[in-house]
């Protein structure tokens, strides 16, 4: 037996509870077991002296659903021509899953998105709230099994999907377009196309629903596990994996993180393999949300679509970059009034619609670290962010509260060639 898997079963045994089943250790590999707990053995658990526990934390939702302009204020049509498109990556879109017959992802018959997964909960969130995982044959945790097909679409219940607050069930699909979408004469608009087109796509669907009240949100676990199966299914130092999270907390950090994502994002940095996260929509100067205040995690935060991108969209999210570990940048967002991100809709296999959100922004990001290592085989996630910051990318003033003040970000856009 491993000695973290012995560590966690005695931690366990202590509390008097049951030997946690082989699926709650599936974390096991970076210190994290995911198990209920009788109240008393919580209670022992909280009181424990043990060392060996950084800490017990609550499994619970902890996350929300946060071109043709915003691809030309990134200067792509040039880069696209001189053939930075992407070939041989995958973007991994964790999210509200993707529709993978949509034309923007589809050549023929043959759909981009390569690759499935679905992690979900059956448990109750604040309020009371009863959510059900939405994945197909699930373990006893909610879990599908990883690659089965058809595990990572978004919800098909359409009453939810209408109904619920600060949520679309196509969300997923629309980052996923921003992403890595590909020029298709059957959308509207016809030159309408991703960053990275041609990247294939990993859907990961990683929401729960409530049905009443409708309600959708992604609890803690399944960001762990879907981060999880990404490092346990990697090997080497340069994989071609490029992670897109585009959900943020409720909760705003000013200062310190949520620690439960750190060991992950390290370990997939070590692989090569950047974690692009996007801040949120709260109009916050001086906090953002998780994951994207995870250390190494590159944050994204919102610029207008318009014609300099240059002026921080106002549901931004933001901070003063040296709060956190890891890059903000900058993206066009969009905002109200016309200049939302147009990408791809889960209605039907050719709908388009406008969205605005620092969700829109991150994808433009995770595609652009996609065609840079596309481009140079084997660089590093520090090589690629260094690269960004002094050659792929412009600056942008933000005036941030007193006594920060204006200080000067990184909006991504591609050199001329």
């Amino acid at each position: 037996m491993q000695p973290i898997k012995r560590a966690l079963k005695d931690i366990i045994a202590q509390t008097g509870a049951l030997d946690p089943a082989e699926e709650s250790l599936s974390g096991a590999n970076i210190g994290v077991l995911h198990m209920r707990l009788p109240f008393e053995a919580l209670a022992k658990l909280y009181d424990s002296k043990d060392e060996r526990i950084l800490s017990v934390e609550l499994n619970k939702p902890v996350a929300w659903t946060s071109l043709t302009n915003s691809t030309n204020l990134m200067n792509l049509p040039q880069a696209w021509n001189k053939g930075y498109r992407a070939a041989g990556q995958n973007i991994v879109i964790i999210d509200t899953g993707v529709r993978k017959n949509h034309a923007f992802f589809t050549t023929g018959s043959t759909s981009r998105v390569t690759y499935e997964a679905c992690f979900g909960t059956n448990g109750v969130g604040p309020g009371g709230v009863t959510y059900s995982s939405i994945c197909p044959s699930p373990d006893s945790f909610g879990d599908s099994p990883l690659g089965l097909a058809g595990s990572g679409a978004p919800y098909s219940n359409l009453t939810v999907c209408n109904s619920a607050p600060n949520h679309d069930c196509s969300h997923g699909t629309h980052v996923a377009g921003i992403a890595a979408g590909r020029q298709n004469p059957v959308l509207s608009p016809s030159n309408l196309q991703g960053v990275a087109p041609d990247a294939s796509i990993i859907s990961v669907q990683i929401f729960s629903y409530s049905a009443n009240p409708p309600q959708g949100s992604a609890f803690t676990s399944d960001i762990q596990a879907a981060l999880g199966a990404i490092d346990q299914n990697t090997v080497g130092t340069y994989s071609p994996h490029t992670v897109n999270l585009s959900i943020s907390s409720p909760t705003l950090y000013s200062s310190s993180c949520p620690a439960f994502y750190n060991s992950q994002v390290s370990n997939l940095n070590s692989k090569g393999i950047p974690v692009i996260a996007s801040t949120g929509n709260n109009s916050n100067k001086g906090a953002i949300s998780s994951p994207a205040c995870t250390p190494l995690v590159i944050k994204v935060s919102s610029v207008k679509n318009d014609s300099t991108g240059t002026t921080l969209s106002n549901f931004a999210n933001i901070i003063s970059q040296s709060t956190f570990s890891g890059p903000i940048l900058l993206a066009p967002g969009g905002e109200d009034g016309g200049t939302g991100v147009v990408s791809a809709h889960f209605a039907n296999t050719i709908a388009t619609v406008p969205m605005s959100g620092t969700s829109q922004a991150a994808p433009h990001v995770a595609g652009f670290y996609a065609a840079i290592k596309a481009a140079t085989p084997g660089t590093s996630v520090a090589n690629a962010t260094a690269w960004i910051a002094t050659v792929g990318s412009i600056p942008v003033t933000i005036n941030l509260p007193l006594p920060v003040g204006n200080q000067v970000f990184r909006r991504v856009r591609a050199p001329n060639f």
